[in-house]
C-alpha cells in the first residue's frame, strides 16, 4: 500500500490510497466467500458456491461492489494510521479504480486535528478568586432554614403578600366550566403568581368568605386554552400567616444535629466556605487555561465546531422542556436575546474547541495517562454532580462507550491539573488557610474500596463544568 498526504487548508487534508493488485484480488475473494454463503443454487451446499457461478447468476459487477464496500474502509483506516492522521470527522471517499487487474486507487478528504505548536506552560499568573463568604450569605440560609420550619397559622385580618389563603377555584370559559383548573380548598401564597397575576391583585385585602369574581387570561401555555380570556371565583374560606420560629438553640436542636445556634452557624458558614472554594478552584483552573490558550494560534475544524454549536442548542432546548417552556421564553428569562444566540453560541462553540485541542496535544506531549479508577471516579463526577439517581450512574459505568467519553474528558483533567499546578496563582490559600476556615476536615485514615461513588459524591465542584466530548 502507498499513501500520500495533501493538506488543503490547516485542518483538511487529502490522502491518496494506492493498493496493489494482489492485495485487492484477494478483497474479491473474500466477498466470493461472502456472497457463497447467502446464495442457494441446486446442487450446492451454501458456502460451497463456485465463483464463476456467482458471477453467471448475478454478474461480475456484484462481487466488485462487495469487495469495494467492504475493503476501501481498511484501507483508508490502515492508511491513516501509516500517515499519523488523527480524523474529527467522517471522510468522503472517492474510488478513482478498484480491480484485481490494476488494484485500487482511492481519494479520502477529511478534516484531521491541526498540529499545535505549544509554549512553555509554565509560570502563568492568574489571581485566585475570592472564594471567602459575603456579609449577610449566613442569614440568608438560616432563613431559608427557618421557612422550612415554619408554621402556617390562620388569621383574622385581611390577607397581605406572603400570606396563605385557602381557596375554592372555578374557571368558566363562555359559561362553560374548566373542569382542569378548578381547584378545592387549596392553599395559595399571596403574590406567588401561581395562577394568574390578577388572581395576586384580588386576593390583597381579602378576607375569610370574600368571593371574588373578574376576568383574565390564561397563561399562553395553558394546555387548550392557553391565552384565552375566562371568568375566575374564587371563595377565600381562611388567611393564614406564617410563623417563622425564633432563631435560637432550640431552633438549631429541631433543625439540625447541634445543640447551639452558634454551632448551626459555624457549620452553615463552613458549608458554604466549601463550596464556594469549590468554584473558586474551577474558575482559577478555567483561568489558568484561558490564559495559556490566548497565546496559541488553533485552526478549529469546522466538524467539530458544528457538533459543538449543536450540543448546546440541544442543552439549551432541553433545559427549556426541563421547565415546561419553549426556548424562547427560557433565553428571556436568563436575558439572552434571541438574535443574539447564534452569535454567543459560536464564540462558545470556539473557545470550548480550542481549550479542547489544547489540552490533548498538552495531554500528548506531556504524556498523560488516565487509570481505569481515574475514569469511572471523574465519571461519577460528572454525573452524580448533574443530579442521577446513583443507579444510573451505576448504569453509565459499566457502558463502554460512555467509559470511553469519559477517559478522554479524564485526561484532559489530568492535563489541565499539570498546567495549573505549574502556573502561578495569586492569593491562592494554603492548607492552614482552609483548616482555619473549616473547609478542609483533618487528615484521617485512607478510605477502604468500593467508595469511589461515595468519594464522588462528596467532593467539591473543582473540575471545569464543560460537558464530556
Amino acid at each position: 500500500m502507498k499513501t500520500s498526504v495533501d493538506r488543503l487548508e490547516p485542518t483538511k487534508v487529502k490522502l491518496t490510497v494506492e493498493v496493489e493488485p494482489a492485495d485487492v484480488a484477494k478483497a474479491f475473494a473474500a466477498a466470493a466467500r461472502e456472497l457463497a454463503q447467502e446464495v442457494n443454487i441446486p446442487g450446492f451446499r451454501k458456502g460451497k458456491v463456485p465463483r464463476r457461478l456467482i458471477e453467471a447468476r448475478f454478474g461480475a459487477d456484484v462481487i466488485a461492489h462487495r469487495a469495494q464496500e467492504r475493503a476501501v474502509p481498511g484501507y483508508v483506516v490502515a492508511a491513516l494510521r501509516a500517515e499519523s492522521l488523527d480524523p474529527v470527522g467522517r471522510p468522503t471517499i472517492e474510488v478513482q479504480r478498484f480491480s484485481e487487474a490494476e488494484g485500487a486507487a482511492v481519494e479520502a478528504t477529511l478534516e484531521v486535528r491541526p498540529p499545535i505548536d505549544l509554549p512553555d506552560h509554565s509560570g502563568i499568573r492568574v489571581s485566585f478568586p475570592e472564594w471567602d463568604v459575603p456579609e449577610g450569605a449566613v442569614g440568608e440560609q438560616l432563613e431559608y432554614m427557618r421557612e422550612k420550619f415554619a408554621e402556617i397559622d390562620e388569621v383574622s385580618r385581611p390577607a397581605t403578600t406572603g400570606d396563605f389563603v385557602t381557596i375554592d377555584l372555578v374557571v368558566r370559559r363562555d359559561g362553560t366550566p374548566i373542569d382542569d383548573a378548578a381547584a378545592q380548598d387549596a392553599l395559595y401564597e399571596v403574590g406567588s403568581g401561581g395562577v394568574t397575576p390578577m388572581l395576586d391583585e384580588m386576593l390583597l385585602g381579602g378576607t375569610a368568605g370574600a368571593i371574588l369574581k373578574y376576568e383574565d387570561a390564561l397563561p399562553a401555555d395553558y394546555p387548550e386554552h392557553g391565552g384565552a380570556t375566562v371568568e375566575f371565583q374564587v371563595l377565600v374560606k381562611d388567611v393564614r400567616a406564617k410563623k417563622l420560629p425564633p432563631l435560637d438553640d432550640d431552633f438549631a436542636q429541631t433543625a439540625s444535629e447541634f445543640d447551639t445556634l452558634a454551632d448551626l452557624e459555624a457549620d452553615v458558614r463552613a458549608q458554604l466556605r466549601r463550596v464556594r472554594y469549590g468554584q473558586a478552584r474551577a474558575e482559577v483552573r478555567g483561568r489558568v487555561l484561558e490564559a495559556y490558550a490566548a497565546g496559541i494560534d488553533v485552526p478549529l475544524p469546522e466538524t467539530l465546531l458544528t457538533a459543538e454549536r449543536a450540543g448546546r442548542v440541544d442543552e439549551l432546548t432541553n433545559q427549556a422542556t426541563a421547565y415546561g417552556l419553549d426556548l424562547d421564553t427560557l433565553l428571556q428569562a436568563q436575558g439572552i436575546e434571541p438574535d443574539k444566540l447564534e452569535q454567543q453560541i459560536g464564540t462558545e462553540a470556539e473557545r470550548a474547541v480550542k481549550a479542547r485541542l489544547v489540552l490533548d496535544a498538552l495531554a500528548e506531549q506531556e504524556a498523560v495517562m488516565v487509570t481505569a479508577e481515574e475514569v469511572v471516579n471523574h465519571g461519577a463526577q460528572y454525573l452524580l454532580r448533574r443530579g442521577y439517581p446513583r443507579e444510573e450512574v451505576q448504569r453509565a459505568l459499566r457502558d463502554r462507550d460512555t467509559l470511553a467519553v469519559f477517559a478522554v474528558d479524564a485526561r484532559r483533567a489530568k492535563a489541565l491539573d499539570v498546567l495549573v499546578a505549574a502556573a502561578n496563582i495569586d492569593g491562592e490559600p494554603t492548607e492552614a488557610d482552609l483548616l482555619d476556615a473549616g473547609v478542609l476536615n483533618p487528615p484521617t485514615a485512607e478510605p477502604g474500596d468500593g467508595a469511589i461513588l461515595d468519594q464522588a459524591a462528596e467532593e467539591p465542584a473543582t473540575d471545569d463544568e464543560e460537558p464530556p466530548a
